[in-house]
């Protein structure tokens, strides 16, 4: 076992180290860059609906739902970039 053609070609593959294209870099860049924006978004939220006189309805538990939410629709509508990229 572990000698066969498949075996090697995984171990070949499994200890094959490369480093990030140019486009795997700005693609993490602007992930981590939108991730960022829709956590200060989030997190802006609450003082305006204290200040607008809507604190009762904007929960935390709503505002990481509205997190959850939002983080996917990043890599979402990246995922052709990222297909293109390699």
């Amino acid at each position: 076992p572990g000698e066969t053609f498949i075996d090697r070609m995984i171990n070949l593959v499994e200890g094959a180290a490369r480093q990030k294209t140019p486009n795997e870099i700005a693609l993490n860049i602007l992930l981590a860059s939108l991730t960022i924006v829709f956590l200060l978004a989030v997190v802006t939220l609450k003082p305006f609906a204290i200040y607008a006189g809507a604190d009762d309805q904007t929960s935390l538990i709503v505002l990481a739902a509205l997190l959850v939410c939002l983080i996917p629709t990043t890599i979402g509508a990246l995922l052709s970039a990222i297909g293109i990229a390699g």
